[in-house]
């Protein structure tokens, strides 16, 4: 599964691959928070691997497909094992423009939290699931809780996250490779 780019952006609330770019990706969110819907576009690229230290980091761009909306993230993604599971540690270094500026820290950290934590559920499932049947990729969750989150600061949580997801994806075939 992990092999595969798209099925790893389904594991994303929302996100898909739209096109594979030589290190990285661009890519496609929608986003339905309560009564309101947003498009966004975006690139994540791999820019560095440590293979000894099992860590990477993926710069990430996404703007908001009508509006002002802008996000750069630079991700680094460090795995490390833990008795039968692996520790995913994760820091983000968020450049936020736009309307998501004028919101604190606090909301983006924990729309980007919920964005992960469902993340993470939805890949572990799928690699606990038999391969699927055909080779269709799953559609794309889409978020429809009914809190009201600010759409900006959502934009630039999941861009956070889809570039989470990229780094997750790379690091995984990294160390398969091995």
């Amino acid at each position: 599964m992990l092999q595969d780019p798209e099925r790893v952006a389904a594991c994303l609330p929302g996100a898909s691959v739209t096109r594979r770019q030589g290190n990285g990706a661009e890519g496609a969110l929608t986003l339905r928070l309560g009564p309101y819907t947003a498009d966004y576009t975006g690139v994540a690229s791999l820019r560095e691997i440590d293979r000894q230290q099992m860590m990477l980091r993926v710069r990430a761009y996404g703007r908001e497909r009508e509006g002002g909306g802008r996000a750069d993230a630079l991700v680094s993604v460090r795995l490390t094992p833990r008795d039968d599971r692996t520790w995913l540690q994760v820091e983000t270094d968020l450049s936020i423009r736009g309307m998501a500026a004028k919101f604190g820290a606090g909301a983006l950290t924990e729309a980007s939290t919920q964005t992960l934590i469902r993340f993470a559920a939805n890949v572990e499932q799928a690699l606990s699931s038999p391969p699927p049947d055909d080779i269709t990729p799953p559609v794309p969750e889409r978020i429809t809780e009914s809190r009201t989150v600010s759409p900006a600061v959502s934009a630039a949580a999941v861009v956070a996250a889809a570039a989470s997801a990229i780094a997750t994806y790379a690091l995984i075939r990294l160390l398969r490779r091995r």
